[in-house]
């Protein structure tokens, strides 16, 4: 079977880590596997192998009106897609295509399409994580906020839903995927009758369970990895500033970080490979999430499984994975409007838990699982 994967990133964010998984047990399996996402690393602009104006002309473009105009490599994009049995969408907006084009190569060729719901872009009119947005339930007919990421000027909103919309109508073989039961639900008014599978995103059991094997003493009290600090909706300076002052250990991981000249603060000021970022989660006591968005954070089903006291902002992508652990954890969640008030201290963990805790994981959330019902998707998809 021959897949084409696209995604905007290669090898930096969730959705990559989640792509890469995925095709490693692909080309295990026998599976011919081509990959369109050109961006080099955590270098947004900086496009693999080559240089190129595009990314640059579509950001200033898209700031205006909402989208992409032009395709970075458009000839490869046309006879990866040409090859494949399969196209597998990831996430799309990032200044690199026109979706636009991309679907009417796909119309041509007549590809089967899965998509992969990693944000909820696909079923919006114009932003990835529109929250509690009154307007999903309207047809994104206006933009309540156009300062969502994906920012525009100008509200295109609705011309936007309805060529998203045209386009899932006129694709005989199209499937959804949602790692997440909530992005499940919040996806079926929207997606109509298409299919919509629900395959939780993965995690590589038993390498985390290697890494973290033998005894490792605790020294940080407190670990926060993100991708960039100077994302809004990930990050909470406030709240990390908090946990300094009151004297706890701390590391921090990710890049743009601002500077905290205090002992008691570790800053590793870039995004680390994920056996690393498991390392110092095993030195770690407490793992904070301060997302306002998540979508399904695998991140956590890690650092459970390394003995973490989760301390979590009641995000849908938390709350699921922590009811879904339901007795078996450690953890408290932060509420918004409590911050103030919130005693930042070191919680203690049940070290009993962890071998719960990880045949919980090796059940659910195992990456072999999540290849099997990706497979049984792709045959679905096949024979409709």
């Amino acid at each position: 079977m021959r897949i084409l994967h696209i995604n905007t990133r290669r090898s930096i964010g969730g959705s990559a880590r989640i792509m890469n998984d995925l095709i490693e047990l692909q080309k295990g399996n026998g599976y011919q596997i081509n990959i369109f996402a050109p961006y080099k690393n955590n270098l947004l602009f900086k496009i693999e192998n080559h240089s190129s104006i595009i990314p640059y002309i579509n950001f200033i473009i898209h700031k205006l009106f909402g989208f992409d105009i032009f395709t970075i490599d458009y000839f490869k994009l046309k006879k990866y897609i040409k090859q494949s049995d399969i196209v597998h969408l990831h996430v799309l907006h990032g200044f690199f295509l026109n979706y636009s084009t991309l679907f009417s190569l796909i119309k041509k060729y007549n590809k089967p399409v899965c998509v992969t719901l990693h944000d909820m872009w696909y079923f919006t009119g114009r932003c990835a994580i529109p929250l509690n947005c009154s307007q999903l339930d309207n047809n994104c007919k206006t933009c309540p906020d156009l300062k969502i990421y994906p920012s525009s000027i100008l509200d295109f909103t609705h011309y936007h839903n309805n060529k998203k919309k045209l386009f899932y109508n006129q694709v005989d073989k199209l499937i959804f995927v949602s790692p997440s039961k909530w992005m499940l639900r919040s996806s079926q008014i929207y997606l109509n009758k298409k299919k919509i599978f629900l395959i939780n995103n993965g995690i590589k059991i038993d390498n985390i369970y290697s890494y973290i094997n033998g005894n490792s003493q605790k020294i940080y009290d407190y670990i926060f990895v993100t991708t960039d600090f100077n994302d809004p909706n990930k990050v909470s300076l406030c709240i990390i500033t908090k946990i300094i002052e009151k004297g706890l250990k701390i590391v921090l991981i990710g890049k743009n970080q601002p500077s905290f000249i205090n002992q008691n603060v570790t800053q590793i000021d870039k995004i680390l490979d994920n056996k690393e970022v498991i390392k110092f989660m095993k030195l770690s006591r407490n793992f904070l999430i301060l997302s306002k968005f998540e979508n399904f954070p695998t991140v956590l089903i890690e650092a459970l499984i390394c003995g973490c006291f989760i301390i979590s902002t009641r995000n849908y992508g938390s709350i699921e994975i922590l009811s879904n652990f339901q007795e078996n954890i450690d953890f408290v969640y932060l509420d918004a409007n409590k911050i103030e008030s919130f005693n930042f201290s070191v919680f203690q963990n049940d070290s009993g838990l962890i071998e719960k805790k990880i045949l919980l994981a090796k059940s659910l959330y195992n990456n072999n699982v999540m290849f099997e019902k990706y497979n049984s998707a792709y045959n679905y998809l096949l024979n409709i």
